[in-house]
């Protein structure tokens, strides 16, 4: 049994503005198969890449609470100190 896969070959010339003989010609063949297949893991590395990202700006966020929670019981130790050397 043979399966019928369908493919596109596509051509790209890329000519050169400056002097010379610098063009260069590119042709590929795929199978549409397997650009959906490619097609598919980009869109999941994308939502990935974008779960990351959501996940990087919650942490910042969170250490930036953190970050003030502790600067504000250091600054109560310091007055609770300074309250008790007074006595």
């Amino acid at each position: 049994m043979s399966a019928s896969v369908q493919k596109t070959t596509k051509s790209y010339t890329y000519r050169s503005t400056g002097g010379g003989n610098a063009d260069v010609s590119i042709e590929y063949t795929a199978d549409l198969s397997a650009l959906s297949r490619l097609e598919d893991k980009i869109r999941l590395l994308q939502e990935d890449l974008e779960s990351e990202r959501e996940l990087r700006a919650r942490i910042e966020r969170e250490k930036a609470d953190l970050s003030v929670q502790v600067i504000q019981l250091t600054e109560r130790l310091e007055e609770a100190e300074g309250g008790a050397e007074s006595q």
